[in-house]
């Protein structure tokens, strides 16, 4: 799995994150969680980046299978 982690660059709101519901990160939401961020917990990716589209948080983590699975050949 690729772990993207995006931020804006002039965010109205900072320490806030539009992440999918359920997803521990790899340990990164706790991490982040420590030094104070707020999570908004969306249903699915798509959610999560219009959330970010908006300006509605500074940052959005999405996660992502690698392209090798995406495209792997059906035997």
């Amino acid at each position: 799995m690729n772990l993207d982690f995006y931020a804006h660059k002039k965010a109205e709101f900072t320490r806030s994150v539009a992440a999918i519901r359920g997803f521990s990160y790899h340990g990164f939401r706790k991490r982040l969680m420590a030094q104070g961020y707020e999570f908004f917990e969306l249903p699915n990716s798509i959610s999560a980046i219009q959330l970010f589209k908006k300006k509605r948080t500074s940052d959005l983590f999405l996660i992502f299978p690698p392209l090798t699975s995406i495209f792997k050949k059906k035997t």
